[in-house]
């Protein structure tokens, strides 16, 4: 039996702590990687089991899709959304994508003009199999 877990709000926060380092970009995804790393072992550790492949992009992309999923619920267009956040429909566009890392404060932004959490766009990060 698979049970989802939501620890996606941490892992965004760290994650988005990364970005803000003053070092450059190589060092940050070597830090990034080897925090990632440092979470299986954890995980592991404690007996749990993952499912799914976790990654930095992967994440992006779950919540991408979660911030996708919301705006289409709440029947708002792109450019709607864009323009309730005071950014441009290409931005909301990448984010939803991931092809750009939205900030913490713009998960906060985004989850309040949707009228939802940043509990549910960041849910479905990791899954765990219990039966392991």
């Amino acid at each position: 039996m698979e049970r989802r877990i939501n620890v996606g709000m941490d892992i965004f926060f760290v994650l988005s702590s990364i970005d803000r380092l003053p070092c450059k970009h190589k060092t940050k995804r070597t830090i990034e990687s080897n925090l990632i790393k440092s979470f299986f072992y954890l995980n592991m550790k404690v007996g749990r089991c993952m499912v799914n492949d976790f990654n930095a992009h992967n994440f992006y992309g779950i919540v991408g899709g979660n911030i996708e999923k919301y705006r289409k619920l709440q029947n708002d267009s792109l450019q709607s959304l864009a323009d309730k956040m005071g950014v441009t429909k290409k931005t909301v566009h990448r984010y939803e994508r991931a092809e750009i890392r939205i900030s913490i404060e713009k998960l906060i932004q985004v989850a309040s003009i949707l009228n939802t959490t940043v509990e549910e766009l960041t849910s479905g990060i990791l899954k765990y199999d219990e039966t392991k």
